[in-house]
């Protein structure tokens, strides 16, 4: 028994350190609005699923290697008062167990058909909010141009990483988001007289009550741009970004030199989404389908 609860012991303590970093990782790309504390719940909802499932069999496991103990002992001392007792309270044990499977059955069960029914439901509900967006933006403006959506990751920097991937392709560099975030903060900090005006900043004296703080939270943040992020990367780059989006017609953003040599290769194409995942606003690639 002690060799097992020991067994026991370490698996759990296994499980729990799975767990934790799973639920670390969610919360370092699910962001800090409401859709991210959902998934996060959904992800806790779903491990405490798991640990009641191993406790469970952890208890299991004990029942019966103590019947079996308590029936070779009963046995030894040949007593048949408590060889009856034994055999009573192994009954008992087992058809409470028995009953708690079936009861966590039952609610897997009742799980499995609301999962059902709600797959059912979105089916037959028609086309998503994402896939009308997406069809839209396609249609008024990509077609024609043999353009497609590529898609780049939703974790907060995507108009960043959308610009590397535009920018680094067109120009053989090899920068990520992070420096993209580098190249837009120092733009916003070096012309701060034309964006500031334009900042949104933090009425109740937060972290960025102030444009520095601002240009912070550019630089080291996960926090999604927008169109002054836009402006100030189309001049530190000194290249045109269009930005195609389902209600609204192409934003065209001017960064090229006072001659205006940003040839039509080098325009960086982004897709902007009010509907593309739920945790709110993305951008992603626009490129040739060629």
């Amino acid at each position: 028994m002690d060799e097992l609860k020991a067994k026991h012991k370490k698996e759990l303590k296994t499980f729990d350190g799975e767990k934790r970093t799973a639920l670390k990782k969610i919360k370092g790309t699910a962001g800090k609005g409401k859709k991210g504390k959902e998934a996060l719940g959904k992800a806790e909802v779903e491990w405490n699923r798991k640990q009641e499932e191993i406790l469970e069999r952890h208890t299991n496991e004990c029942s019966t290697l103590s019947s079996t103990t308590s029936t070779t002992t009963s046995d030894s001392t040949d007593t048949n008062t408590n060889t009856t007792q034994q055999q009573t309270d192994k009954q008992s044990r087992t058809q409470h167990n028995l009953q708690k499977t079936q009861k966590k059955q039952a609610e897997r069960e009742k799980k499995l058909a609301r999962e059902s029914q709600l797959l059912d439901e979105a089916q037959n509900a028609g086309p998503s909010a994402r896939d009308v967006e997406l069809s839209q933006i396609r249609e008024l403006y990509l077609c024609a141009l043999q353009l497609e959506v590529e898609e780049v990751a939703a974790d907060g920097n995507c108009l960043y990483r959308a610009v590397a991937v535009q920018f680094n392709r067109s120009s053989g560099g090899g920068g990520g988001y992070s420096e993209m975030r580098e190249l837009c903060a120092e733009t916003l900090f070096s012309n701060r007289e034309e964006y500031a005006p334009f900042a949104e900043l933090d009425d109740e004296g937060g972290a960025i009550s102030t444009f520095d703080g601002y240009i912070e939270k550019v630089r080291n943040s996960s926090e999604w741009g927008g169109h002054l992020e836009l402006s100030a990367l189309a001049v530190g780059l000194k290249r045109t970004i269009v930005v195609y989006s389902a209600d609204a017609p192409p934003l065209q953003i001017e960064g090229g030199d006072s001659e205006g040599e940003c040839g039509e290769k080098d325009v960086i194409r982004l897709s902007f989404h009010r509907n593309y995942y739920a945790l709110g606003e993305h951008y992603n690639c626009v490129v040739s389908v060629e």
